[in-house]
């Protein structure tokens, strides 16, 4: 019987069998194409029933997707692959989506050249070996996939030239794909520069103590950049008592909602008690005037801050962006350890909470923060150990209340078999599935100022998890667990215990193809496709939404979790890259699993994800996660050929040191001062000193917790003031068609005539009592629309109710708009 089909008696003999590998790893390829193909066929039918879930911007961008899209399948596959980079980034996704595409695609592409280069060389060398000829009780002996690894290849042998020769083959096209990842992010980010505010803007943090109000600021960077440069300053006030107050005020606009909600459905006045024992009252007038209370304190509030020092930071708008780009690379102060510029960031990338903290408070959180993040580090591996340990049903026989299951499920071997080769890795990847909520829980205190520091910390953080406690961890615990009962046996031969290591290490690769093929046909299909996320939403809109629009916000996707994914990516590309000579088979599955992913990721950017916000510009940091995968493939490789008595393989440390320059002189010096500022040449060449014509541009960054409360009736506030306001739209030309004064987010857009809706105080007392009359209601001006008139025998209730259903239905296709070419897409 040949080594790779013989079975052991149990786990008290002297050796352990090899398991076949190979049979695993086709079962668990059989069993996650059946899970995909399920989830997909889930997915269509449940689209079908629930198409606005599933397609959002499908609706909201009416008349830019084409209906053919929608239609079928193959439609909607033709339309993903044919939409264009500039597309995407214009109508989409925007810059990040972009990037993070094209780094699946070089991604796939790489390793798709490396298993055409690779595999038909060192596939046939390492077959050639004479390991898998060797007894089973050899401490050499290997079987299964392993026999087409470096571990089939016998200590010292020739045939060892070449996974060296491929660790230089390698190393080289790694370092050519890592730089067109940068250069063509560097690209990217030029050639869609926009004249937008964020653009135009600097912020200026730690500002000198003479400055303390946003005049003096003003002052002082013109006196810097000469008069008519500076359009606007802002020193961010300290509203966290501000912001307080907004919190009671949302709960209270919630119940004013809802009770009108009731109202809108039923045409019964809702009415609560105040006390256990008191009397009824109508609720729609009590939470109207309990509104109307809080607003008057909250804007008595927001004017003593408003009196009051600011923070240290602050944020100061130029003519263009030119100007804006040599400010942000000015020196303004000697000490550069205190005050400085950095190109501002968008309006909703800041974290205003932390803005008013002290430099203490910051420093004890830091320690505070990374005290936590190194017990959460270390005491992660435990669980992560014993997953790869026990990793196989033999490991849990031995466990006393699943022993006599595991005996029950033997005696069927086909169910056995493909329990085995699955378990492991689905196992392992529900467990790491806790850990970003984790990880972002505890950045959201270290007291970062902008929510992309948060992102790109924890990018990081969640990588070297993953690197570490899921590849390091995984590959060192199996190669030790696989080899117990020979280390018991051989451990007083060092040399033994050597040759076990170099035979094992290799042998983890079928773990990792397991785990990459679990992750590209059922993790990834699960996430893209939304399933769980549908029924999270429909327990939601059943249990805890009270009103149509609170069900119909419930169903608006979430924006895509850029740090999450990347951080996957960037593990598959470091397991793949580790593996590519050791194990070639490796490749194929790594190829395949970012082109999947690039098809996925593509269409939802077009049909389901709306960005946050832009500006990540992780690029930097990814490029090194890159480069840091391909040290950890130079180094394990090394030490795989020294441990196989292959000393010539020591002129590999050679490439460590040049990975290192290329990276941090070579690319540093070329692309890190391109990813962070704007080029002289790339910036828009027009300027804008009108501020009359542009509106009060300060405003954008004023921080939303001092914007006063608007109550009105019509449009209700439909959402919170951190989420009232987008990104400050970009200037409109003066031949740009005007809109009716609204952009995303109910905020005025920049050249459009501002007229709100108002109603009158009789008119709000009128329906907050209840007491409507029948007859025409007031003639209501919006701007850019025919004036709205109603019969005579409508009731002002009714019409108010039917123009805020009118209203909710505009802001929440606004709330999701995009922006093309300078123009705001309605």
């Amino acid at each position: 019987m040949s080594g790779g089909n013989e079975t052991g008696t149990g786990t008290g003999s002297a050796v352990d069998p090899q398991p076949d590998t190979l049979a695993s790893l086709a079962q668990t390829v059989g069993i996650s194409l059946a899970a995909c193909l399920a989830i997909s066929l889930v997915a269509l039918l449940v689209r079908r029933s629930a198409p606005h879930f599933f397609l959002p911007k499908f609706y909201e961008l009416n008349g830019v997707l084409p209906k053919a899209s929608f239609g079928t399948v193959g439609s909607s596959i033709w339309h993903t692959l044919r939409c264009s980079e500039q597309e995407l980034v214009d109508m989409f996704g925007g810059i990040d989506a972009a990037l993070y595409l094209r780094l699946c695609k070089y991604s796939g592409v790489l390793f798709l050249v490396l298993s055409l280069l690779l595999m038909p060389v060192l596939l046939p060398i390492n077959y050639s070996g004479a390991n898998k000829d060797k007894p089973l009780t050899d401490t050499e002996f290997v079987a299964g996939l392993d026999i087409f690894s470096a571990a089939n290849i016998e200590t010292a042998s020739p045939k060892l030239w070449a996974p060296l020769i491929a660790v230089f083959v390698v190393t080289f096209g790694v370092m050519i794909y890592i730089h067109r990842v940068y250069s063509s992010a560097v690209q990217l980010r030029h050639e869609q520069v926009r004249d937008d505010l964020p653009t135009r803007t600097v912020m200026v943090c730690k500002l000198p103590t003479k400055l303390t109000t946003s005049a003096e600021l003003l002052d002082y960077f013109s006196a810097m950049h000469g008069p008519g440069r500076v359009l606007s300053a802002l020193i961010a006030p300290r509203a966290n008592c501000v912001r307080a107050m907004y919190a009671r005020r949302s709960a209270v606009l919630a119940k004013w909602k809802t009770a009108v909600a009731r109202f809108d459905e039923s045409g019964k006045r809702p009415r609560h008690r105040l006390s256990p024992c008191g009397h009824k009252t109508d609720s729609i007038s009590f939470y109207r005037n309990s509104l109307q209370e809080l607003d008057s304190e909250l804007v008595a509030l927001q004017q003593r801050q408003a009196a009051e020092a600011g923070t240290r930071f602050g944020f100061v708008t130029f003519d263009s962006v030119a100007t804006a780009t040599q400010a942000a690379q000015a020196m303004y102060r000697f000490d550069q350890s205190a005050t400085f510029v950095e190109p501002a960031p968008s309006p909703r990338d800041v974290y205003w909470h932390w803005l008013e903290s002290s430099q203490l408070s910051l420093n004890v959180r830091a320690i505070v923060t990374t005290a936590l993040m190194v017990v959460v580090f270390v005491f992660w591996s435990i669980p992560v150990s014993l997953i790869s340990a026990y990793s196989n049903l033999d490991q849990l026989e031995d466990v006393s209340h699943l022993g006599s299951f595991i005996a029950w499920i033997k005696q069927y071997s086909v169910v056995y078999g493909k329990i085995q080769s699955f378990v492991a890795s689905l196992a392992l990847l529900i467990f790491m599935s806790l850990l970003p909520y984790i990880l972002r829980g505890i950045l959201r205190h270290r007291g970062f100022h902008l929510h992309t520091l948060i992102d790109s910390f924890l990018t990081t953080c969640y990588w070297l998890f993953l690197v570490l406690n899921v590849f390091l961890v995984t590959t060192i615990s199996g190669s030790v667990y696989s080899q117990l009962p020979r280390l018991s046996t051989y451990i007083e031969s060092p040399t033994t215990v050597v040759m076990l290591l170099a035979t094992s290490l290799p042998a983890q690769a079928s773990f990792f193809m397991n785990y990459i093929v679990v992750q590209t046909l059922i993790m990834y299909p699960l996430l893209f496709s939304r399933l769980s996320d549908f029924v999270f939403c429909r327990l939601n809109q059943w249990l805890l939404c009270k009103t149509r629009f609170d069900r119909r916000l419930a169903q608006a996707p979430d924006p895509f979790d850029f740090t999450l994914f990347y951080a996957r990516e960037c593990l598959i590309f470091c397991i793949a890259l580790t593996y590519s000579t050791m194990s070639p088979l490796v490749l194929p599955f790594a190829s395949l699993h970012y082109l999947v992913t690039y098809l996925l990721a593509k269409h939802n950017f077009i049909y389901v994800h709306t960005p946050f916000y832009e500006g990540l510009r992780i690029t930097p940091s990814i490029v090194t996660k890159l480069t840091v995968g391909l040290i950890i493939f130079q180094l394990t490789t090394a030490g795989l050929l020294g441990l196989k008595q292959f000393y010539i393989s020591s002129v590999i440390f050679v490439l460590p040191v040049i990975t290192l320059v290329f990276r941090f002189w070579f690319l540093e010096g070329r692309f890190a001062k391109g990813m962070a500022y704007i080029a002289m040449e790339s910036c828009p060449k027009k300027t804008h000193t009108d501020l009359e014509r542009h509106g009060n541009v300060a405003d954008a960054y004023l921080d939303p917790a001092m914007r006063p409360p608007v109550f009105d009736e019509l449009q209700q506030d439909e959402y919170s003031y951190e989420d009232s306001y987008e990104d400050y739209p970009p200037l409109l030309p003066s031949t740009a068609p005007v809109n009716d004064g609204e952009g995303a987010g109910g905020m005025p857009v920049a050249g459009a005539p501002i007229s709100p809706v108002l109603l009158n105080s009789a008119t709000l007392a009128s329906i907050g009592d209840g007491s409507a009359v029948a007859g025409p209601p007031p003639q209501l001006t919006v701007s850019g629309a025919s004036d709205i008139r109603s019969s005579g025998d409508e009731s002002q209730l009714e019409f108010l109710l039917n123009e805020k259903r009118r209203r909710i239905r505009d802001r929440f296709l606004k709330h999701k708009s995009f922006q093309q070419s300078g123009y705001i897409l309605l």
